[in-house]
């Protein structure tokens, strides 16, 4: 084995755990706290597509929901509207990348969504919290 590779192989594996780093908790926290609206939704659908762009992979989501609680809306949500929200992110199985995203959800299940509103798309949502976006409100038995 040539012997000048090392240093460059240790230095290589030393950024291997910053490639997939997610955000600290703290972090996620502070962006659940300064998401515009807080709101519990119940998915109605939830579409999940893969794509590839640029040689990447992506998870293209489309979910469309109805607000049955409210902690805070910026918007001016009420109960009981639909909203759309759609986003997406790397299939990091596939195209690995650093960061964090939004999960995917289940339609009928019900999660504390922190989400902003697409500028001049009313009913139009985009995730707020990164990882901390959706959180699964279980259902008491």
């Amino acid at each position: 084995m040539n012997l000048r590779i090392i240093p460059a192989l240790v230095a290589l594996l030393s950024l291997v755990p910053l490639a997939f780093a997610a955000l600290p908790i703290t972090a996620i926290k502070d962006l659940q706290k300064k998401a515009p609206d807080q709101v519990v939704i119940e998915v109605l659908d939830s579409k999940t597509n893969e794509k590839k762009v640029s040689g990447a992979f992506y998870f293209y989501f489309d979910v469309k929901a109805k607000i049955t609680a409210i902690d805070r809306s910026a918007s001016g949500l009420k109960i009981g509207d639909e909203i759309r929200i759609k986003y997406s992110r790397p299939n990091i199985d596939k195209t690995p990348a650093a960061g964090d995203w939004a999960g995917g959800v289940d339609k009928g299940k019900s999660y504390t969504a922190h989400l902003k509103p697409v500028a001049g798309k009313a009913g139009n949502f985009d995730p707020a919290a990164a990882s901390g976006t959706f959180v699964e409100v279980k259902k008491k038995p």
